[in-house]
């Protein structure tokens, strides 16, 4: 079982545990295994059905949260390959990196970022906003990681 594989089984095993807590309005929000799993299909639902493929680039703008969390998992479950960036880095910059990845798909954290992006890649990928991907619950229950074993390397940045 690849390392997906076991994150995901611990994410069965132990639906009720709290994995993570974020502030939020100055309140703490606590992430459950269960909300989790079922946000990593959500996402990956979604990801599917913009037809992201095995070995393509999805960039990720956007400040760490839960759903930052979920999206990153559900990219590498789909077997693609996260391209996480600073949401707080400046947009021309974060351009140039993305134009030397070359990704197929850019999830941005908020719509100021998306229009910013926009603005200065006129030929941008398709840009969404990471929340889009959480919008309908999942179809199923989380689902075993895409792919096999065999790519050379696997970072996870969470």
């Amino acid at each position: 079982m690849n390392f997906l594989g076991t994150i995901f089984e611990r994410l069965r095993q132990w639906p009720e545990a709290v994995l993570l807590q974020e502030i939020r309005d100055g309140q703490f929000v606590s992430t459950t295994a269960a909300q989790l799993a079922a946000s990593v299909q959500s996402a990956r639902e979604f990801l599917r059905a913009r037809g992201i493929q095995p070995g393509e680039r999805v960039a990720l703008i956007a400040a760490n949260s839960a759903h930052w969390l979920a999206f990153d998992l559900a990219v590498m479950a789909e077997g693609a390959l996260v391209v996480p960036l600073y949401a707080r880095q400046a947009t021309g910059e974060l351009v140039a990196m993305m134009r030397d990845c070359s990704p197929a798909l850019v999830c941005c954290g908020d719509q100021a970022l998306r229009h910013s992006v926009a603005e200065h890649w006129p030929d941008h990928p398709p840009t969404l906003l990471l929340d889009e991907a959480f919008v309908a619950p999942p179809a199923q229950q989380l689902a075993e990681p895409a792919g096999d074993e065999s790519g050379p390397v696997a970072i996870i940045y969470t």
